[in-house]
């Protein structure tokens, strides 16, 4: 079923752009943070063994707009979708604090980036478990001497650190989606398929000129005077009845 993204609650799955994600925040900026429900490759985090994000080829790949790239490949699929562009997407700021909390790598803004130690630790619960061991973006450490370790997630949900050029690592890309735009979701419950109706004709009234409004305002109150005329003649009020 369509919907917009900021109906959705946490932790619901749903499906753009051929891909299945997973929402985990809804932001003061208009925008729903969500990540790869499933791992969709395996990659080196920087083929070039180093753990700094801002410098990594893993980054550089995701970030390439120009349809080799994770996100390039995205808007291709929802531009072929729903006509969609790079302006459904907003800007991730990353905190690339290390493990052992050295800041000097300082932040990276993106609009395709992969979930902090920290950021893993606060939504453990939501995000689905993966069947092989996937990246973060957190250093072990920015110490020069060990900058080639990068901490990832195991299959049983531990932290652990490997080279940045280990291929065999999965790859959970990050997105920050504007919260208005359509997506597709799974199995619901009546419950949840009334909620959603029922936002969707609210937002359509909000649309509607006061001249439309008043005349849905005239026809409900003439349905209504209907009604009781033809209760009236199958033998009285409701109120009748009752006595």
């Amino acid at each position: 079923m369509k919907t917009t993204l900021k109906h959705l609650k946490t932790g619901t799955q749903f499906t753009f752009g051929r891909v299945k994600w997973t929402v985990l925040e809804h932001g003061a900026d208009g925008g729903t943070l969500a990540i790869v429900s499933e791992i969709v490759f395996e990659k080196a985090f920087d083929e070039g063994n180093h753990n700094d994000w801002r410098k990594s080829t893993l980054r550089n790949w995701l970030n390439d707009a120009s349809g080799n790239g994770f996100i390039g490949q995205l808007m291709n699929n929802i531009t072929a979708t729903s006509g969609a562009a790079l302006g459904m997407f907003k800007e991730i700021i990353s905190d690339l604090t290390a493990d052992n909390g050295m800041k000097d790598y300082g932040t990276a803004t993106d609009y395709v980036a992969l979930v902090t130690c920290e950021q893993f630790r606060k939504w453990r619960d939501i995000i689905p478990p993966a069947i092989n061991s996937y990246w973060t973006l957190t250093p072990w450490t920015c110490d020069p001497s060990y900058s080639c370790y990068v901490r990832y997630v195991s299959t049983s949900g531990a932290l652990n650190s490997s080279y940045a050029y280990d291929g065999g690592r999965g790859v959970r890309p990050l997105c920050n989606f504007c919260s208005d735009i359509w997506v597709s979701t799974d199995d619901e419950t009546e419950d949840d398929t009334y909620e959603k109706a029922k936002i969707h004709f609210d937002d359509y009234l909000k649309e509607l000129s006061e001249a439309e409004l008043k005349t849905i305002e005239e026809f409900s109150f003439m349905v209504r005077n209907t009604a009781k005329i033809l209760s009236k003649d199958k033998g009285g009020t409701s109120e009748d009845n009752d006595e």
